[in-house]
């Protein structure tokens, strides 16, 4: 009988993201998979949108390996020129969360210096 050894835990308690920079908007994607909507939360304060997700393992369960990372992940993203009564979406499903965020185009961000 071949016996199953692994001594080493996964390190990866982090979560994969992309940014995108569109036109009007930033997209941020992060996978969450296996998670339940209301384990997440997502806050923006000024410029600073934070991503808090919580994973919490099953009590009186056996496990032979187990491998998954439990507890709070938190991801925190700087974004630039936020538009500020902006209408901010967030959407999760199949294990992806999407934030959608507009900004302020580069009309909008634009100074002007009178010369005096």
């Amino acid at each position: 009988m071949i016996k199953f050894y692994y001594d080493l835990k996964p390190s990866r308690n982090y979560m994969n993201s992309t940014v995108e920079v569109l036109d009007p908007e930033y997209v941020i994607t992060v996978d969450l998979p296996g998670l339940k909507k209301e384990d997440i939360k997502v806050t923006l304060e000024e410029d600073i949108l934070t991503i808090t997700a919580k994973r919490t393992k099953e009590e009186n369960k056996e496990y032979y390996l187990d491998e998954r990372y439990y507890g709070e992940l938190t991801r925190t993203f700087r974004l630039q020129d936020l538009k500020e009564d902006g209408e901010y979406k967030a959407i999760y499903e199949n294990g992806v969360l999407t934030v959608r965020l507009p900004k302020l185009t580069e009309a909008e961000t634009k100074k002007i210096i009178t010369i005096e």
